[in-house]
């Protein structure tokens, strides 16, 4: 998956919970709006990371993401590959 609309269309669990996968995650229109105005450009901080981290990610901007659990970066990464 490479695009944010694919990425919306399977409802990723992206995030580990207690005890399973889970998703807290934006809205589909906020992740869309992303889609369409992130650039290379752009440098950007994010709490959590997610489908609006994927956004910055897929548009090569400078993100930089603050996550409690460092164990999300790969295991969203391992999703959309």
């Amino acid at each position: 998956m490479t695009t944010i609309p694919e990425i919306l269309d399977h409802k990723l669990r992206l995030h580990r919970g207690s005890d399973r996968e889970v998703a807290y995650s934006t809205t589909s229109d906020i992740a869309l709006f992303l889609d369409q105005v992130a650039t290379s450009d752009m440098t950007t901080l994010g709490i959590g990371s997610g489908v609006s981290t994927l956004c910055f990610m897929f548009k090569d901007s400078n993100h930089t993401v603050v996550d409690p659990d460092p164990s999300n970066h790969d295991r969203i990464l391992n999703q959309v590959q």
